[in-house]
């Protein structure tokens, strides 16, 4: 049993982080000119398809949902997620991250270890690793029911790391299940409040008198994103619980 008090994971540093694997549609090892290595071209995430049942749940990712993340934070490539296994990161210029018209575009400068090229590389080369998996914070989310499906869609995420993986795994994270609760548990008139994204709800808190910090607090963080600090916060929530539930 791992002791969290002393799990140095990135899972455990990184709180709400999540992770997402598909099999690629195209994860190729290709030569450098002047015999420079190789790198790993391909996409770590597809924008607007469907995953597999997540435990209640499909999810997919809106195009952009990447963008402000690629920008800004420093992100690394990873092997099965083991921060023992670093291929690249963009800081350092050996990882080049882009959204294009299918999705995350990735190209990884190959370290040209021994241990890399039988690990990674080479199996990649063959065949034998043709999935890709991203870990992630959600920033933004949407939910909505599709055909009777309950489907998340991300919106805006914050990027940690990609990672070529032997085995994709799709968990059913603590922090979707919360979000699948709350979703559940929302009134119905939501959707028909024209209520199907974050920002629909972060426009219809301003209009029940929120400002725009709270209503972003809570749309990201639920009704507990508001610290109710005086009598008067704690009754402006109330009211707009009451009204959100006569939807």
């Amino acid at each position: 049993m791992t002791d969290r008090l002393h799990d140095k994971s990135p899972d455990a540093a990184q709180p709400g982080r999540e992770r997402r694997a598909f099999r690629a549609e195209r994860l190729e090892i290709e030569e450098r000119k002047g015999g420079r290595g190789s790198r790993l071209v391909g996409h770590a995430a597809v924008f607007n398809q469907l995953s597999e049942d997540l435990g209640g749940f499909r999810e997919q990712v809106a195009p952009g949902a990447f963008a402000a993340s690629i920008e800004r934070d420093d992100i690394r490539a990873l092997f099965n997620h083991d921060p023992t296994y670093v291929l690249g990161r963009n800081g350092a210029g050996t990882l080049d991250l882009e959204e294009d018209a299918r999705g995350l575009a990735i190209t990884i400068d190959m370290p040209s270890t021994p241990i890399i090229n039988e690990l990674v590389t080479a199996p990649i080369r063959r065949g034998d690793i043709d999935q890709m998996s991203f870990a992630f914070r959600t920033v933004a989310q949407s939910w909505a029911t599709v055909d009777g499906e309950r489907v998340r869609t991300l919106l805006v995420v914050q990027l940690f790391e990609i990672s070529p993986v032997t085995f994709p795994a799709y968990p059913q994270t603590d922090v979707a299940a919360r979000a699948l609760r709350d979703f559940i548990a929302a009134p119905a008139g939501y959707q028909a409040a024209g209520v199907t994204s974050a920002r629909d709800l972060e426009r219809l808190l301003r209009d029940m008198g929120f400002s725009r910090s709270a209503a972003r607090r809570i749309t990201a963080r639920g009704w507990p994103g508001v610290a109710c600090v005086d009598d008067d916060a704690a009754v402006r929530i109330a009211r707009a619980r009451q009204r959100a539930a006569k939807l």
